[in-house]
């Protein structure tokens, strides 16, 4: 019998230590807040080692004593008192330290033996961790809701099924639709009434949602058009991106939608103006440049020296005129896409040495210098070729002082040949680099390296080569000079 009780108590014992060194915070108190007991979680937890030595120091002072209480400890002890505990209780106070902490509490009604009365047996455990993650990822959530509402593009998600789950009020406005009509439809109802630009139906296969699916990868810049139920055609640029979960598998799409329609109904109308304005230029230009050509040969030096040079500067003049229509009818091919490409086969370092051979009577204070290695065959439109070389010299020579030597470089490397036209000009400002190829951008405006033109040149060549299947890019220095690359498909001679 003596063992039996041993054992007991040695089980009891051995539960007590259990308990003394367990993860979570115990301690017991009367219910006027004097200390029974406490482990060394639960001092850890109230932050008490800066203050006391140990648990035992704190054994006897009142609990309201050693924490700041900023919750409901009120409520607590009421439950206790009525219900004889009170479970599962998150609730913030401040220790003596001044840290803010934030515990669940479990705490019940038991009868100490000792003082024969009912006592307070809390349990606590710290999880300031995750609540200041839950926190913070409240406030994400919160400031994401806000840029949601308040973003001028539509935002919506599409589940794997295609149906839309989300849309915000920009999406509302957009498509003319409220939020539960979208979220009833899917991504291939005909009710969308998609379009591309020009009117033609998208196929399912073509949209940015089924691009992201099959892909795993973003898609930019998809232009569409919506019909929308108030009859209003929407022109919309569209982006998507995969939706994963923890595991990296797919499960929806996300899409930015932006309404472009006045931008584009702009560039519509820029393009249509460029176009009139250089057909109507075209015919009065090539007029003032024949009776020029006429009167030079009727009087080569005219009948007075000035007017021998007036002549001269009219007939340069009406080239350069002529050139700038050129380049505005070019532009307008591209944007309205009637660009088309006579294709030949032809070898790439003669119609650069036809080039330099005109440039050079046109600029006979700058040298022209040709290094033609080995032979470079190409299948292009050879007119158009010629015009981004002659572009590019012509660029060249407007940067550089009289005397100065402009490069051109024609060889292969793998399957591409390759043009280089190299200047000795002051080379391409570091800001201005990003934007050389863009529309209407001159890299030199408002220094004494500007020669006027309408910054287009440079998208038309590009264009031009990019729609071959080559390339177009450039290296610079600022102030030791640039060198242009285009590259082109190599093909076989013709037999």
């Amino acid at each position: 019998m003596a063992n039996t009780e041993l054992n007991a108590i040695d089980r009891l014992r051995i539960q007590e230590e259990a308990l003394r060194f367990a993860q979570v915070g115990l301690y017991r108190y009367r219910f006027d807040g004097t200390l029974l007991d406490m482990n060394q979680a639960a001092f850890e937890i109230l932050d008490l080692g800066g203050r006391f030595a140990s648990p035992a120091a704190v054994i006897g002072l009142n609990i309201e004593d050693l924490i700041i209480y900023t919750g409901p400890r009120r409520r607590v002890r009421n439950l206790i008192r009525m219900r004889g505990g009170a479970r599962n209780v998150l609730y913030p106070f401040r220790t003596l330290s001044g840290q803010e902490k934030w515990v669940v509490h479990d705490s019940f009604a038991v009868i100490d033996p000792a003082l024969n009365e009912q006592v307070v047996q809390a349990i606590i455990k710290d999880v300031t961790a995750d609540h200041l993650r839950e926190e913070a990822l409240r406030a994400s959530e919160e400031r994401l809701k806000r840029i949601m509402e308040t973003i001028t593009d539509a935002i919506v998600i599409i589940n794997m099924e295609g149906r839309f789950t989300f849309a915000n009020p920009a999406a509302e406005r957009i498509f003319g639709l409220s939020r539960d009509t979208i979220t009833q439809r899917k991504v291939g109802d005909p009710a969308w009434r998609l379009t591309t630009l020009e009117g033609r139906p998208f196929h399912r296969e073509e949209l940015a949602f089924e691009r992201a699916i099959r892909t795993g990868e973003t898609v930019s810049n998809l232009m569409m058009a919506i019909d929308r139920p108030d009859g209003r055609r929407v022109i919309l640029s569209v982006n998507a991106a995969p939706l994963r979960d923890s595991t990296g598998g797919i499960v929806g799409v996300v899409e930015s939608l932006a309404d472009v329609t006045e931008r584009e109904q702009l560039d519509r109308l820029r393009d249509e103006f460029l176009a009139t304005a250089a057909h109507e230029l075209k015919t009065p230009v090539a007029t003032i440049k024949g009776y020029a050509q006429l009167l030079l040969e009727w009087t080569p030096g005219g009948h007075d020296p000035r007017e021998g040079a007036a002549l001269v500067a009219i007939n340069r003049q009406s080239d350069r005129i002529n050139r700038l229509v050129q380049e505005l009818l070019e532009f307008t091919r591209l944007q309205q896409k009637q660009f088309k490409l006579q294709r030949q086969v032809f070898e790439l370092g003669e119609l650069a040495a036809e080039v330099v051979a005109r440039q050079r009577p046109l600029h006979p204070d700058h040298q022209f210098v040709l290094e033609r290695k080995g032979q470079a065959w190409v299948n292009a439109d050879r007119d158009r070729i010629d015009d981004v070389l002659s572009n590019l010299l012509d660029n060249a020579v407007k940067v550089m002082p009289e005397g100065g030597k402009v490069s051109i470089a024609v060889y292969t490397q793998g399957e591409m040949a390759i043009a280089a036209v190299t200047d000795q000009g002051p080379g391409i400002p570091p800001e201005s680099v990003p934007h050389i190829f863009e529309q209407f951008y001159e890299a030199h405006v408002g220094t004494i390296y500007d020669r006027g033109g309408m910054g287009i040149g440079l998208y038309i060549s590009r264009e031009i080569v990019i729609r071959h299947g080559g390339n177009m890019w450039f290296e610079s220095t600022w102030g030791k000079g640039t060198t242009f690359y285009l590259s082109l498909p190599l093909v076989k001679r013709n037999p």
